[in-house]
C-alpha cells in the first residue's frame, strides 16, 4: 500500500474516531435533559388522567419543577409543564395554602413564556384565561383568550374536558359564538363517549341551560344519546328530556 493510501487509512480512522467521541460525548451531555424530559411528561400524563397525589406526591412534583431548567427542555415539553404547574396551584387554591401569589406569579409568567415558543397551544391560551377568574371573583373575563383556545384547540378531548366547565360557569356572560360554541363542545363530548363526564359538566356548572344542552344533542348519533340517558338516569337527573329519548332511555 503506497504511503497516500496509507495516510488516508489513518484519516479515515481518526475521523471515526472523533465522530464515536463525539457520540458519546453528546450522549452523556443530553442524557440527563432526556431522562427529566421523559419524567415530566409521566408526570403530565399522570395529571391529565386525574390521578390523585398525595401531599408527598405533590411536594416531589414541585421539586421536580424547581430543579428543571425549562431552557434545556424541548418546547413541546416546557408547554406541558404548564399542566402540571396549573395542578400544583389548584391543589394550593383548595387548600388555602399560603404563599399562594408567588405559585400564581410563577405560572402566569410560565405561560407567557411557553406563549411565545408555542402560541398554537389551546390548552395554555385556555389556563390564560381561568387564572385571572380564579385569582378575584371581581377580575373581568377576557373572552379573547377563550376564543382563542377554541381557535387553536376545537376538537382535543383533554382540554375540551377543563375548557365546557369553566365556559359553561360563564354562560350568561359570555358573547353569543362562545356560548353556542360551548353547546356543541358538551355535544362532543357526548359523541366522543365521555358520558360519566358530561354528566357531571351538566349536573354541574352546566344545570341553569340543562334543557338547551341536551337540546344540542340533536345531531349525536342516537347510540351515543340513548347510553348518555342511562348514564343521566343512573345520576338521578331529572326533569330534562334528550332528543329522540323519553324519560332517558325510551324511545319516543
Amino acid at each position: 500500500m503506497s504511503s497516500i493510501g496509507r495516510q488516508g487509512d489513518g484519516l479515515i480512522r481518526a475521523c471515526a474516531m472523533l465522530c464515536g467521541a463525539g457520540a458519546i460525548a453528546w450522549s452523556i451531555f443530553t442524557f440527563p435533559t432526556f431522562s427529566r424530559e421523559r419524567a415530566l411528561e409521566a408526570d403530565v400524563q399522570r395529571v391529565l388522567t386525574g390521578e390523585q397525589y398525595s401531599p408527598a406526591q405533590l411536594s416531589v412534583l414541585r421539586d421536580k419543577l424547581s430543579e428543571s431548567r425549562d431552557r434545556q427542555l424541548r418546547p413541546s415539553v416546557r408547554s406541558n409543564l404548564a399542566v402540571i404547574r396549573l395542578r400544583l396551584v389548584e391543589e394550593d387554591m383548595a387548600a388555602g395554602r399560603s404563599k399562594l401569589d408567588a405559585a400564581v406569579g410563577e405560572l402566569a409568567n410560565s405561560i407567557d413564556a411557553m406563549l411565545s415558543d408555542n402560541p398554537t397551544n389551546a390548552f395554555l391560551w385556555l389556563t390564560k384565561f381561568w387564572l385571572p377568574i380564579q385569582q378575584s371573583d371581581n377580575a373581568a373575563a377576557d373572552f379573547s383568550l377563550l376564543r382563542t383556545s377554541y381557535l387553536m384547540g376545537p376538537n382535543e378531548v383533554w382540554i375540551a374536558l377543563r375548557r365546557n366547565p369553566l365556559a359553561l360557569s360563564l354562560f350568561a356572560q359570555m358573547p353569543d359564538d362562545l356560548a353556542s360554541r360551548s353547546i356543541v363542545e358538551f355535544a362532543g363530548l357526548v359523541r366522543s363517549g365521555l358520558y360519566s363526564d358530561a354528566a357531571s359538566i351538566l349536573a354541574g356548572p352546566g344545570l341553569p341551560i340543562g334543557q338547551r344542552l341536551l337540546d344540542g344533542l340533536a345531531r349525536v348519533d342516537e347510540v351515543s344519546r340513548y347510553r348518555f340517558a342511562r348514564v343521566l338516569e343512573a345520576n338521578d337527573v331529572q326533569g330534562l328530556t334528550i332528543p329522540g329519548v323519553k324519560e332517558f332511555g325510551v324511545k319516543e
